[in-house]
């Protein structure tokens, strides 16, 4: 009697784990929404190829001009020379890095970062809300080991992640990205 209490008690432990660690994976190519995936071609209002001059035009008084441009990218391929702090999405502020290629210099990411926040799941549900409404359902959504949710279009890839680091009690890191790029032709190929 005894025994099988025990052997109860494992399957429901074990039941519990397998929920908790569940990865979903949408199989679809694209996202659907009911916009036309054709006008998803970039961040806002700006477009990749867009130069330093437009986005100066378009959020001028928002930029703060970096000391020196921030270097990205494995072979620092991409430079940032400035950012908008404290960039409003509804739900929180966050800091916006405009990554432009070293040798076109043209616009070719735009990274969307918030640290610290007070609460990182609201945080990310109300992201991943807001663009599910906007771009319809992530093309890929996984919550463990870590959480990420992509979107993708023939001109615009997109990738909420975060990262919540401990050691221990002690928090090391906790920090939201939201990557917009233009997808590569080979990974799209890959969806």
């Amino acid at each position: 009697m005894k025994q099988l209490k025990l052997l109860i008690a494992f399957i429901i432990i074990a039941h519990c784990g397998y929920c908790q660690t569940k990865t979903t994976k949408t199989p679809s190519k694209t996202s659907t929404t009911s916009k036309s995936s054709s006008n998803f071609k970039g961040w806002r209002d700006l477009t990749w190829g867009n130069t330093e001059a437009t986005v100066k035009q378009k959020y001028g008084s928002q930029l703060t001009i970096l000391p020196s441009p921030g270097k990205y990218g494995a072979n620092q391929e991409w430079y940032c020379p400035f950012e908008i702090h404290n960039y409003d999405l509804g739900y929180d502020t966050f800091n916006v890095s405009f990554l432009f290629d070293a040798k076109t210099k043209k616009l070719v990411q735009v990274n969307v970062k918030k640290e610290d926040p007070v609460n990182i799941r609201e945080t990310i549900q109300y992201l991943e809300l807001s663009l599910t409404e906007k771009y319809g359902k992530p093309i890929f959504k996984e919550e463990t080991p870590k959480y990420i949710s992509k979107w993708s279009f023939p001109e615009l890839s997109i990738e909420l992640t975060y990262s919540d680091m401990k050691v221990g009690d002690v928090q090391i890191s906790k920090t939201i990205f939201l990557v917009y790029r233009k997808p590569e032709k080979a990974k799209l190929d890959n969806f």
